[in-house]
């Protein structure tokens, strides 16, 4: 069995999973309009502006902790970025 996740749904990840997949049960979160795929409008998105990475990671991790979440899910580039958010 093979999952593909993607919070985007570029051109290259399409055809990946066309590719390795050919009947994938595609499933979309969001409504899509004449705009675009819109997400649930009960979401709130807040939006900082960092420019250096150590304080994006800082900020993050304040958050993070502000919350205290039973469950996050973040996104990351690296698999060490990963692992320094699960400490």
């Amino acid at each position: 069995q093979i999952l593909c996740f993607s919070a985007t749904w570029p051109k290259k990840v399409q055809t990946l999973t066309e590719d390795m997949m050919p009947k994938a049960v595609h499933i979309r979160v969001g409504a899509e309009s004449h705009e675009g795929i819109t997400g649930n409008q009960d979401v709130r998105q807040h939006v900082r502006l960092l420019r250096r990475e150590e304080d994006r990671f800082k900020e993050l991790c304040k958050i993070l902790r502000s919350h205290q979440a039973e469950a996050s899910i973040i996104f990351c580039g690296l698999k060490k970025t990963a692992a320094a958010l699960s400490r």
